[in-house]
């Protein structure tokens, strides 16, 4: 599940899980409990960085029965769209206006 924050990607993907019996995962959520601190005191490269890394480790342990939630930015990288080649990817959208009034 890939989308800009604020979209509804854990919205979503919780639900789906449930609906399935699947395993949820948010990367973000193993990142950190604080995404916004740990973006500040470390970079978003380095986000990104640990981003791809956990990808890597989940798509390695499971094979089926998972729905990850990951940030948008994800697929940006081209060993991560390999990686997802074959998978079923979900793009969630929102928009613009109703992102900017969440916000505020």
């Amino acid at each position: 599940m890939v989308g800009m924050r604020g979209a509804g990607k854990s919205t979503l993907s919780k639900h789906i899980c449930n609906e399935l019996g699947f395993e949820y995962i948010s990367i973000d959520n193993m990142i950190s409990e604080d995404l916004n601190g740990f973006i500040n005191k470390n970079g978003w490269k380095e986000f990104r960085r640990l981003e791809k890394e956990l990808l890597i480790q989940i798509l390695l342990k499971y094979q089926k029965n998972v729905v990850v939630d990951c940030g948008g930015g994800i697929v940006e990288d081209e060993q991560v769209q390999q990686l997802l080649q074959g998978k079923n990817v979900i793009w969630v959208e929102k928009d613009l206006n109703e992102l900017i009034e969440d916000v505020q």
